[in-house]
């Protein structure tokens, strides 16, 4: 069966959290709830009032999250790049901002060495001083995506039985997650897999929480499946040829079309 998991069990220990501050308690934590399930029923989720929760970081802009200011717009600029650029080359590649903000920006960073801006004819040109103490720090930040896409990939390849293909789709792989997204992830498998194999992936979705405040949510799929998904034409297919960022595997392009004629999908 395909299955789309957002797992109750995390859903109720938030609600455990909420109930410890309001002084209430409405979950019985003996009580079983399903482990895989699309939808979950009201009374697991924490309410919106007086709710604590679980937040995530600004997957399309990693080093927001440590500076929620414009400051961070700027690094995430100048950290992409060995060049010197001007204030409106950088204005224009910012995630956010205007000029005026970013200006304000540049001069405090200026200011603070972390960032050497040199004069030339049309205004000053600027690049990240990689000497700085703080340099390192920035430029991993900025590439906390790879990172998450590294690390899920690594991941993947330890699952027994292991899949055929990971990929990241959605929001996080068009680079329009914010810190309330989750990190969608498709795994295509060989044949449907048995409880144990969702533990594993149920430990995984844990590991993504922990690293980035994020919840995993996940869509798994034997050949068969996927064979008649694609058959049926469904809208999302559309949506993964377009957005997936393969992980582990081969392509997603290349896994439909061997299921659509008919070949065995070898594990990679």
């Amino acid at each position: 069966m395909t299955t789309m998991v957002r797992h109750c069990s995390n859903a109720v220990k938030r609600q455990q959290r909420v109930d410890s501050v309001q002084g209430a308690t409405r979950l019985d934590s003996n009580e079983e709830r399903p482990r895989h399930s699309h939808w979950i029923p009201q009374e697991y989720l924490p309410t919106t009032h007086n709710a604590v929760t679980v937040g995530g970081m600004d997957l399309t802009s990693p080093l927001h999250s440590l500076i929620p200011t414009l400051d961070s717009a700027v690094l995430e600029v100048l950290a992409g790049t060995e060049s010197s650029l001007s204030l409106a080359h950088v204005t224009r590649l910012a995630p956010r901002g205007s000029r005026p903000g970013l200006a304000l920006a540049m001069d405090r960073l200026v200011e603070q060495g972390l960032v050497l801006a040199t004069p030339a004819n049309r205004g000053d040109m600027y690049r990240l001083n990689r000497d700085h103490v703080l340099a390192d720090a920035v430029v991993s930040a900025s590439r906390a995506r790879s990172a998450i896409l590294a690390r899920i990939g690594e991941h993947a390849t330890r699952l027994e039985p292991r899949p055929v293909h990971v990929s990241v789709f959605g929001s996080f792989a068009r680079r329009e997650a914010g810190p309330a997204s989750d990190i969608d992830v498709l795994f295509v498998m060989p044949a449907a897999p048995d409880d144990a194999w969702y533990e594993q992936v149920s430990r995984l979705d844990d590991q993504v929480q922990a690293w980035t405040g994020n919840r995993m949510e996940y869509l798994v799929f034997s050949d068969s499946e996927l064979s008649r998904v694609v058959e049926r034409q469904e809208p999302i297919v559309d949506s993964w040829l377009a957005d997936c960022v393969t992980v582990h595997g081969p392509s997603i392009e290349s896994v439909i079309g061997n299921v659509s004629a008919g070949a065995a999908l070898v594990i990679a």
